[in-house]
């Protein structure tokens, strides 16, 4: 049992480097070839695994997982899957290509909200790890800001052209999603508002110009997202006017 937990609390670090070393490089990150396979294609293939886990789940096993919550989307999510396997058989879909893999990526990728859910509430450890990684990640926004903005690091491009199938900057739709998760973090996680209104009324000025220079589309929502949060936590603002009076 104990190496159980071990392999658990290792394999949600290993999600944790996942999600932020691609939510920083992107698709360079996911082309880096490994025992001649891309880490995005072997990242597909350890889903697929994951959901096929998932979709064999039955009652008894998934009260066991804390995964009983989810019993209507699992049922939902379960269908998905059959469907797409009776397609293969309609459709006599050749199972040893990774084309078919690549399709269907987005429903391999859908299993992380149940195994991520389940090595939440089963792990210790995953307070601190969350504590610190949400701090981590928050600084993502600021280190794309630099390396967008003229200072991307040469050594960091001549990896990539030499170990990745393709080398790209990182583009503006990321950008914006990593300042928006990086935001809706802090504000889920941190009974002090202050902090998370601090960070938010820093990092989205200071991307906002470089957004409009690479997407005006991206700018948008970016600035739209900025409203939301300013009109849905508008209450908490007027509370302390000098508070407010830092944060304008």
């Amino acid at each position: 049992m104990n190496i159980f937990n071990k392999f658990k609390l290792t394999y949600l670090i290993f999600l944790y480097v996942i999600f932020a070393l691609s939510s920083l490089f992107d698709r360079s990150f996911m082309g880096i070839y490994i025992f001649g396979f891309r880490i995005g294609e072997i990242i597909v293939g350890l889903f697929l695994l994951q959901s096929l886990f998932v979709f064999l789940l039955n009652k008894k096993t998934t009260d066991a997982l804390f995964l009983n919550e989810f019993s209507g989307s699992l049922k939902t999510y379960k269908i998905i899957i059959f469907t797409f396997l009776l397609s293969l058989i309609y459709f006599q879909t050749s199972l040893t290509s990774t084309y078919t893999y690549k399709t269907s990526s987005y429903i391999w990728l859908a299993s992380i909200i149940y195994i991520s859910y389940y090595l939440h509430q089963s792990n210790n450890f995953s307070l601190i790890i969350n504590s610190k990684f949400i701090y981590l990640y928050a600084t993502l926004p600021i280190v794309h800001y630099l390396f967008s903005s003229g200072y991307y690091p040469d050594i960091i491009m001549t990896f990539f052209n030499e170990y990745s199938d393709k080398f790209n900057f990182t583009k503006a739709s990321d950008i914006m999603l990593v300042l928006i998760i990086s935001c809706l973090l802090l504000f889920g996680t941190q009974d002090n508002k202050k902090i998370p209104f601090i960070y938010f009324a820093a990092i989205v000025p200071l991307l906002l110009p470089l957004l409009l220079e690479m997407s005006r589309g991206s700018f948008f929502g970016a600035s739209i997202f900025f409203l939301l949060v300013v009109l849905f936590e508008f209450k908490y603002l007027i509370k302390s006017p000098k508070f407010l009076f830092v944060f304008l």
